[in-house]
């Protein structure tokens, strides 16, 4: 059975639904904005970085 998700955004026009296709809990309250600057960590990795050789 899948799981669907849900974030409740409380915002200055009022509460809002929105779909959690990312299944991440979030404090901010604007959660579109939220969903966006995800997009900023998509690329980050658990695993050390090679320093760079100049």
């Amino acid at each position: 059975m899948a799981i669907h998700r849900v974030a409740i955004s409380d915002e200055y026009r009022g509460m809002h639904i929105y779909d959690d296709s990312v299944n991440v809990l979030t404090s901010f309250s604007v959660f579109p904005a939220q969903i966006e600057k995800l997009a900023d960590f998509a690329a980050v990795s658990p695993a050390q970085p090679n320093p760079s050789r100049n």
